[in-house]
This record gives C-alpha cells, structure tokens and sequence, in this order.
C-alpha cells in the first residue's frame, strides 16, 4: 500500500497511536519539524538517524537537537560520521508484538512531511540490519566528540563567539546576514583573485564533482533562448530583477523541491533564495543581484549584457547548487566549457 497525500497525518500521527516507538533512517531532516513531532506524540520513543550529515549541518540546528534530547528522554538522534553519505527514507513503528514499516522519498521534515508531493509505501520487509549497520557509523548528537566527526557551520550572528571568531557582516536593511565560519577558520580574504575565492570555498566545504547538484547556466544558450540578453541574468537591462534560469526554461521546482530555501554563497554569507516566474522557472537570491555580482568581475560597461563569449574572461559558465541539508544550499561557480 502507498500514500502520498496527509502522510502527516497518516503516517506520523495515525502509527504513533498504534505504537510506541519509531526509528528512523533519513537522509535529512529538521529539529522544528521534529519537535512539532515530540509535542503532538510525546509518548513515542523516537530514535533518528540523518544519513547525510557528514556534509555539514548549522550550529543552530545542532544546538536545537541537543535541547530537544535533554528535554525529551524518550529521544535519541544520530549523525552519521562515515562511511558512504546515506540518502535512505525509512520509518518503522514498534510495539511489543507487531510493526509497521514505511520507506520512499520523505525526508524526516516539514518538506518531507507537509509541503512537498512525496511517497512512502508501506512494507513487510525486515530492515533490522539497516538499523543496525546505520548505528554502528553514526554518533550521538549529545557524545562529547561529536565535533571531531560532524562539520558544523555557523548560521546567524548571535551563534558567533566574538572572542573566538572575528567574521565580517553585510547589513541589508534590518537583516545580518554573517560569514561562514569555514573549517579552516580563515576569513574569505577580499584582495585575493576571484578564483581563489571559489576555489578556497568549494574546498573548505568538499565541493569536487557536480553529478549530484544542480548547474544553471549564468547565460542562457543564445540557440535555445532568442532573448538570452534580456531574460535570466540580464532582466536587470529590462528593469526586472536580476535572477537565473534554465536554458530550456524548465521549471526549477524538481531540482530545488522546496519554492523557498537558503544559500550558502561563494562570498560566505547566508541568503534567503526563492523560486518565482510562471511555473517557478526563476531562481531569485534576497540581496543578491546576479548581473552585478558577475558584472563587476568582468569590468563590463554599463548596459551591456552579460554574453557567453564575455564569460570567457571570467572562467566561469555556470552557477552550481549542492544540498548541504534540508533546505539549506551551498552555491558557486564551476567551469563548464
């Protein structure tokens, strides 16, 4: 049997008054979303497993799993800390003499849960040893050498220890938005060349190959788009907004799932970034001006649209996209010549 409409409801809420405990193996997975979880089936035991945290979670939501730990006995969340980065969806309710077992596309989260079209079937197959193997590579939120396994980066302002780290902010009206706290404790120097600043960050974040993010062109292809020098990254000569779009003018939806999201910029800041245009064709980035960004760069006169063959100069055709965790993207630049 399937479901993939209510799966909060049908899934979550309908087991959890049949069972008493759940363990779950997911590939991301939200503290909010779990904590609505906690507060609405407080009786369940609940032992989470997040299959990809070894590319990094933020401080914030670290924080926010340990809290929820103390808090609630009945919990137990852990990060994985190696072996291959685990994408699996699996939620099996226990009680003494039966269980129920669900596997499919949702992540452990609001997304997963309550705002995307997701599926998970319910199965008879015994996934003990998934369990058990996910166990043995992963760690304790709460185990005291936590850090030594799990990258975690720095999200707002008040999470930074001024007499540790000394980051730069950018003001954009009432909002800070402030620099990534990279592994290495170096700050994104402002006078080294534009290609080390891409390359010290797709280093310091494990950025080596694309097959698993999403590329979007900065220039659309002239033969798939005719007004390549007017829409995308160059609506800022039309007096629209500066964003990115696909040559084929697909809709962005499947590759971002979720129509609003952050960014984890190549510049090391945190923008808030959305989905726009009819069908969600457009990706928008808050206080992000794309034409500009790149712009500047190439020394471009003013009123001149941003063309394949002055990207030469740049070294750079497309901007890359790469899940760090639920709902939260890292971005930068690659060469795709």
């Amino acid at each position: 049997m399937w479901f993939s409409d209510n799966l909060y409801q049908t899934i979550i809420l309908k087991n959890c008054d049949s069972y008493n405990k759940l363990k779950i193996i997911s590939g991301y997975a939200s503290p909010t979303f779990l904590e609505k979880v906690l507060n609405d089936v407080s009786n369940v035991f609940i032992e989470l497993y997040i299959g990809m945290a070894q590319e990094g979670i933020s401080y914030s939501s670290h924080k926010k799993y340990q809290e929820l730990c103390f808090k609630y006995k009945k919990l137990q969340v852990f990060y994985q800390k190696n072996g291959k980065p685990t994408h699996i969806k699996i939620y099996q309710f226990y009680g003494v003499f039966s269980s129920d077992t669900y596997i499919g596309s949702a992540n452990f989260s609001e997304n997963g849960f309550m705002n995307n079209n997701e599926l998970l079937i319910q199965s008879n197959e015994d996934f003990s040893i998934l369990f058990n193997h996910q166990f043995k590579r992963s760690i304790s939120c709460t185990d005291v050498d936590v850090e030594k396994y799990i990258k975690f980066y720095k999200e707002n302002l008040e999470d930074i220890n001024a007499s540790e780290y000394s980051p730069s902010e950018k003001h954009y009206g009432n909002e800070n938005i402030v620099e990534e706290y990279t592994k290495n404790n170096e700050e994104l120097d402002n006078n080294i060349s534009f290609n080390n600043k891409i390359t010290n960050f797709n280093k310091n974040f494990g950025i080596k190959v694309t097959s698993n993010g999403t590329t979007l062109p900065i220039v659309t292809d002239k033969n798939a788009n005719q007004l390549w020098n007017k829409t995308g990254i160059n609506s800022v000569l039309t007096n629209k907004k500066s964003h990115l779009i696909k040559s084929n003018m697909h809709s962005l939806k499947e590759e971002f799932q979720s129509e609003e999201f952050k960014v984890i910029a190549y510049d090391g800041y945190i923008y808030n970034a959305k989905l726009g245009g009819k069908f969600n064709r457009e990706l928008y980035i808050e206080n992000w001006n794309f034409y500009y960004e790149i712009a500047r760069i190439i020394k471009l006169d003013d009123g001149e649209p941003i063309s394949e063959k002055k990207l030469e100069y740049l070294g750079f055709t497309s901007f890359y996209f790469e899940k760090k965790e639920e709902n939260i993207y890292l971005m930068t630049l690659i060469k795709d010549f």
